[in-house]
């Protein structure tokens, strides 16, 4: 009976040791993981940001184009295929007016059976949020140009 009090009470105390350095290994790797993770989401987040800015970019610079200003769609069509080329074969692009009639598809040519666009509420909200984000000026000064 001694014999055994003796193992139990010099074996508990390193048993006890030995299950406080597992667990304390694993909240270490477990803290690892999970900052592993975070920075895997943090560098996606900043390639995602960077190719979103790419692209509206790029929508932009189709949005200035000539073609496009005069009305014609046959010419922007060959510009946004150029642009489209970049994003495979999945790509479109859609070019509407205010009254959310679309003009413009790159997938088709019949623009007259093309259904009216279904996000005019938010076009809406951004179209009173640029509204209020037009540039003040100061009584006495001069209002900036919006034309160039």
């Amino acid at each position: 009976m001694r014999l055994a009090l003796l193992v139990a009470g010099t074996t508990l105390p390193l048993i006890l040791f030995a299950a406080g350095i597992v667990y304390n290994n694993y909240e270490q790797d477990r803290s690892d993981a999970t900052q592993r993770v975070l920075e895997s989401v943090r560098s996606m987040r900043l390639v995602l940001d960077s190719e979103v800015q790419r692209m509206t970019g790029g929508l932009q610079v189709l949005a200035l184009t000539n073609s496009l200003r005069n009305g014609d769609f046959d010419g922007f069509r060959r510009i946004a295929a150029g642009f489209l080329e970049q994003y495979g074969k999945d790509g479109v692009v859609l070019v509407a007016n205010r009254e959310g009639h679309q003009l413009f598809s790159s997938v088709t040519t019949d623009t007259a059976s093309l259904p009216p666009r279904n996000n005019r509420d938010i076009v809406d909200i951004f179209d009173q949020a640029s509204i209020l984000l037009q540039p003040v000026h100061r009584r006495g000064q001069e209002a900036p140009d919006r034309d160039g």
